[in-house]
């Protein structure tokens, strides 16, 4: 009597990471369409998907060492011209004609052709394939599949094309060569680059929730915020030198009140670390503290680096920026494109900056209007260059322009306070400007996919830190918010209990406020 064997099961949370293939035998895993042999699938699945170990030992037990390969040099090779694995990434690739060398890299054929061919032609002897490894790097063994969504062009009808009819970017450089010069070769093919990244769309659609689902994707859920979403655009509206036509086509704010603005939230950061400087320790250990009763047994504080001081505001200024690109556009637009949602307040605070930004750009005007060019460039022995530079970028004399810029930097604070301090009472809360954008800053869209947590967290970290400088100068400033009616920190007779009203109801954990929901966001990890 035989035994049937036993089929491989994975558990059903998991069947959006890994899959069996039956016909041989392996392991494949989906995000990274890859094989995992058995040896090292915990390093695998730990390094790669953080995947506890309770988890990956229950996946284990559905899969009898019998049935799986062991080892990486174990995995069978299918002849070339089969059907794709499912679940494998097809590659563009090169074959040689006069044997079965393969390769990504045309140069590398070409080269074995010179060395092991000789006298062969190595343009004739060149084709394009499409290609599959279960591996990459030097464990990678590649070959031919039959790809139905693919058509490549053979390198001898590729004569007589331009250079925009040829999609492989190595050929195309070889093509025209003799008829086009060095730098019309360099403009061609950056006009190329932004035609086709402005064609390029990054949607998620219903096939993804099948193919490109971790287990983090599953806690943080944004293949179901994003569904049907250009991830493109969602991606590209945060980079204030963005070169996405359609960005820059929807969206009103120019460059240049996206600079303006960047320079009045520098203002403002510059304000809060003057503030926190001025802090005792004691009171930076309880902002730190996302716990109701109990400090942080250290102090919140500035970062060692100024370079990452930089890098942290600079996730702010890009949050910014995305507010204000989209939350002008028509809401039936927005909804639509993005799905952010703005209160009535944050709108209305977005379109007072944005009539100070015009005011500012109309006193720019008149103050290159009224002043003589001659007289900054004049030499002047009392002042060095850094104050001619000063003075050329933003003339000082003008008193009106100066209170303009400290109306622009307050006004940018209030909007920053009433991201923080937005409460949730249903379920809004993923579609608000704040959460929302942690998601978007999920999108790596030069991949095509979203970040994993270890590139993402560190994000998430600059959020926090730049929100608790924020709600520091909110209880505590240092200067009056005249246009506020702000006082300073003078105006309280106690410092730690104005800070713990604000802490205790936008900061501790368990809150429906945007400190707590960002950190369970990190805790995911």
């Amino acid at each position: 009597m035989s035994v049937s064997p036993i089929v491989p099961t994975i558990p059903s949370e998991f069947h959006s990471l890994l899959r069996y293939d039956e016909k041989y035998q392996t392991l494949i895993c989906k995000p990274c369409a890859l094989g995992i042999d058995l040896k090292g699938f915990h390093r695998h699945l730990q390094g790669k998907h953080n995947i506890g170990h309770k988890d990956r030992n229950a996946i284990l037990h559905g899969i009898p060492s019998s049935s799986c390969i062991a080892e990486w040099d174990q995995f069978p090779i299918p002849l070339n011209g089969s059907q794709p694995i499912q679940d494998l990434r097809i590659y563009s690739g090169f074959g040689c004609n006069f044997c079965d060398a393969l390769s990504q890299n045309r140069t590398v054929i070409t080269t074995h052709i010179y060395n092991v061919h000789k006298g062969k032609s190595r343009s004739k002897g060149c084709r394009s394939v499409s290609l599959q490894t279960w591996f990459r790097g030097t464990r990678q063994t590649y070959w031919t599949v039959v790809d139905p969504n693919t058509s490549f062009l053979p390198p001898s009808s590729l004569k007589g094309l331009s250079l925009f009819e040829v999609t492989d970017e190595e050929t195309a450089v070889s093509v025209g060569v003799e008829t086009l010069t060095w730098e019309e070769r360099v403009t061609r093919m950056e006009e190329t680059r932004l035609d086709k990244q402005n064609k390029y769309q990054f949607n998620l659609e219903a096939r993804h929730h099948a193919d490109d689902i971790t287990p983090w994707l599953l806690r943080v859920k944004w293949p179901q915020l994003f569904s049907g979403k250009n991830l493109e655009l969602i991606g590209e509206t945060r980079q204030i030198h963005t070169e996405n036509a359609q960005v820059i086509r929807l969206c009103t704010v120019g460059l240049e009140k996206l600079i303006r603005l960047n320079s009045a939230i520098d203002r403002m950061m510059n304000w809060t670390r003057d503030t926190l400087s001025s802090t005792n320790l004691g009171l930076c250990c309880w902002l730190r503290s996302p716990k109701r009763n109990e400090p942080d047994s250290r102090p919140f504080k500035r970062l060692q680096k100024q370079s990452s001081e930089t890098g942290y505001i600079r996730v702010w200024k890009s949050f910014l920026c995305f507010c204000f690109r989209t939350c002008l556009l028509p809401e039936d637009v927005r909804e639509r494109l993005y799905g952010v949602r703005f209160t009535v307040q944050q709108i209305g605070l977005i379109r007072e900056i944005m009539d100070l930004l015009k005011e500012c750009e109309s006193n720019d005007f008149e103050e290159d209007e009224d002043t003589d060019r001659e007289e900054l460039w004049e030499d002047d022995e009392d002042s060095d260059s850094e104050e001619h530079t000063a003075i050329w970028s933003h003339p000082v004399g003008n008193g009106r322009a100066d209170a303009v810029d400290e109306l622009l930097a307050e006004k940018v604070f209030e909007l920053c306070v009433k991201f923080w301090t937005q409460l949730f009472l249903q379920d809004e809360g993923p579609h608000s400007p704040l959460l929302y954008f942690t998601a978007v800053l999920g999108i790596d869209a030069k991949k095509g996919r979203f970040r994993e947590p270890g590139n993402y967290t560190p994000m998430l970290a600059a959020l926090m830190w730049v929100g608790r400088l924020i709600m520091l100068e909110y209880a505590l400033p240092k200067r009056e918010y005249r246009s506020l009616n702000w006082p300073t920190r003078e105006a309280y007779n106690d410092y730690g209990w104005r800070l713990e009203e604000l802490r205790r109801a936008h900061m501790i954990e368990g809150h429906l406020f945007c400190f707590s929901l960002i950190a369970q966001v990190v805790c995911l990890r």
